[in-house]
């Protein structure tokens, strides 16, 4: 499994840099360097970027290292007071996939507006469409790719799907995905309900008997 780490207008780190205390291990063959001019750059890589499992990465901005996940709001990002040394930590001794992509989401001491919320978005559906649930928050977006920027900046607590309608036709969508991947559902209750119970991770399978024709 490899990494992304994004540098954000810096030279790609010696491999020594990486070697921590705490692992044996150095993760440098499992990172994929990125460079970038700014943040900016990052969302837009992002929008290609198809994960399974993790859906951690790591900036370098500044001599300072973070660590961020897809999964949640693009500002949201933990430093690592370690720089360098603790990527090999997080990488060689703990579990990203089922441990620490948790720990990023904790919400301790995060003010209630940017507390992850059970509710996904719907977009740019008509009113008289509309199935008034409680976990469905009806939104507006100019086109499907910037309702895929905007889920970019939301918290997600489910496998990070999305709906995108346009012309009476609704469309699956996930961060998990790429920004151009969809699948077409019948619009309804079911598909509605099939999301708020949708596994951690996204599953293609899981929207099996949902598709359109």
């Amino acid at each position: 499994m490899h990494y992304l780490v994004f540098l954000v207008d810096q030279d790609i780190p010696e491999r020594g840099e990486f070697f921590s205390g705490y692992s044996l291990d150095n993760p440098y063959e499992q990172l994929m360097f990125v460079r970038v001019k700014d943040e900016q750059e990052i969302r837009l890589h992002l929008c290609n970027w198809e994960v399974e499992y993790d859906h951690v990465y790591f900036v370098l901005k500044d001599d300072v290292a973070y660590v961020k996940s897809k999964r949640l709001a693009f500002r949201r990002k933990i430093k690592m007071d370690d720089g360098l040394e603790f990527i090999g930590a997080y990488i060689g001794e703990l579990s990203i996939a089922h441990t620490d992509d948790e720990s990023i989401m904790a919400t301790n001491g995060l003010p209630e507006c940017d507390r992850p919320k059970e509710i996904f978005r719907v977009y740019n559906q008509k009113e008289e469409n509309k199935l008034r649930l409680t976990y469905v928050d009806y939104v507006t977006a100019d086109d499907e790719s910037d309702a895929y920027m905007k889920e970019l900046d939301q918290n997600h607590i489910d496998d990070g799907t999305f709906i995108y309608t346009k012309d009476n036709e609704a469309y699956l969508k996930s961060i998990a995905k790429t920004k151009d991947w969809r699948m077409k559902v019948k619009w309804g209750s079911a598909v509605l309900e099939r999301i708020i119970k949708s596994p951690f991770f996204f599953d293609e399978a899981t929207y099996d008997g949902l598709k359109a024709d």
